[in-house]
């Protein structure tokens, strides 16, 4: 019984640790919301004290049924398709 409540104490502390709140003052870029985009968001909400207005996210689909949690905290939203061909413009209509 000992050694169960040693490894769920290992465990609370690292889960403690891994949501320790860090600071980041600049832009994140989110390409997609998918399988990826989607937890990695709240991972970056709960963790990065940050200014939400400057995570933006670009997908080429209209995903804001979706994201409606995040879009009301300020996260951005552009639905443009982006490639190797599009992506500079995009960037700078997005950050001028």
């Amino acid at each position: 019984m000992d050694s169960l409540k040693i490894l769920r104490n290992k465990r609370i502390k690292s889960i403690k640790k891994m949501y320790q709140s860090y600071s980041f003052d600049g832009t994140i870029y989110l390409l997609g919301f998918g399988a990826v985009g989607r937890p990695l968001l709240y991972m970056i909400s709960k963790i990065i004290i940050m200014d939400t207005s400057k995570i933006i996210i670009i997908d080429k689909k209209d995903k804001r049924d979706e994201m409606r949690y995040f879009l009301k905290m300020g996260v951005k939203f552009v639905q443009s398709k982006i490639d190797k061909h599009t992506y500079k413009r995009l960037l700078e209509k997005i950050n001028p």
